[in-house]
């Protein structure tokens, strides 16, 4: 077994490093997580199935607490595979199953199976039935039949799940291909509508003036420059992202100065089917969960047992 590294605990890479440079943890990784964790339908629609504002809240939050201890099971087994094998394997996708195949008794393997197929299969339900909803609610119902009854959006939505299981089926096998490795196949191909959604929520929040004219213009801006950079650019798409979502805010802020709502939107006051009061100590939580995750940077750093 080789003798550990301590760069190796170090959770701040090096500035050129091909995977994630440290600096785009202020903002391509920053704007990337925020997307991912606060506008993503697959994550979004199982706080919104919370049976209160304060259970959505407390789910969040302690969901927080488990994202920031997953170095723990995500990046320890690929230093315990870099010491047990070194540079003999080629592909990074390939550590984790190999690792597993010599560690664990044969006698395991199939419970190990049973629960990763489980943790798999639940995530790509939850991927399938957020496509089918974007789909059926935001594009065959309101476009191409608008007539359309429960039963119809509900046979539109099977459609495209099987539809979208048999691609995914497709394209799996391909990803082995990545030089890269999943992950980062898995990030460059969501930045053609990570970005510009991130930038159109926070205005929808934000902007009482925004059109969605603005959002059109902004989502197709963004397609064509990141397809362009992805060309021309000699950068990491990381980089990229940061510039971008930059970009993208700053036109929806022109097209909405130029050309505005006609009048300001205005929220309606309705009867809430649940209850919306707020957990009383969500400030607090989120202020240790945020200490948290600084903790664990200094601890896998310089500063830290990386030193």
């Amino acid at each position: 077994m080789k003798e550990q590294s301590p760069e190796m605990l170090n959770a701040i890479g090096a500035a050129d490093s091909e995977l994630v440079p440290w600096p785009t943890l202020f903002t391509g990784m920053l704007f990337n997580n925020l997307f991912f964790w606060c506008a993503n339908q697959m994550i979004v629609q199982k706080t919104l199935a919370g049976r209160s504002l304060k259970e959505g809240q407390k789910g969040a939050l302690y969901v927080g607490f488990f994202k920031v201890f997953g170095a723990l099971f995500l990046v320890l087994p690929g230093i315990v595979a870099f010491n047990l094998y070194g540079d003999s394997i080629s592909n990074p996708d390939n550590a984790y199953p190999t690792l597993v195949s010599d560690v664990l008794p044969e006698w395991a393997y199939g419970i190990f199976a049973a629960v990763i197929f489980g943790a798999i299969l639940s995530s790509f339900v939850g991927s399938l039935n957020a496509t089918a909803t974007l789909f059926t609610l935001d594009f065959y119902k309101p476009i191409f039949k608008r007539d359309a009854t429960d039963r119809q959006v509900a046979r539109a939505g099977k459609l495209v799940t099987v539809i979208g299981g048999l691609v995914a089926v497709v394209i799996a096998p391909l990803i082995s291909f990545a030089p890269a490795g999943l992950y980062a196949v898995v990030q460059e191909f969501n930045g053609i509508y990570s970005m510009p959604m991130l930038a159109i929520l926070l205005f929808g929040f934000y902007s009482k003036t925004v059109t969605p004219f603005a959002a059109k213009a902004t989502f197709a801006f963004h397609i064509v420059a990141y397809l362009l950079s992805k060309v021309f650019l000699d950068i990491h798409y990381l980089y990229v992202f940061g510039a971008l979502f930059f970009l993208d805010c700053l036109l929806l802020w022109i097209i909405a100065r130029v050309k505005p709502l006609e009048q300001s939107f205005q929220f309606e006051e309705r009867q809430n089917k649940v209850d919306l009061t707020p957990w009383k100590h969500r400030k607090g939580v989120a202020a240790l969960v945020i200490i948290t995750m600084i903790g664990m940077y200094l601890i896998f750093s310089p500063l830290g047992i990386a030193s």
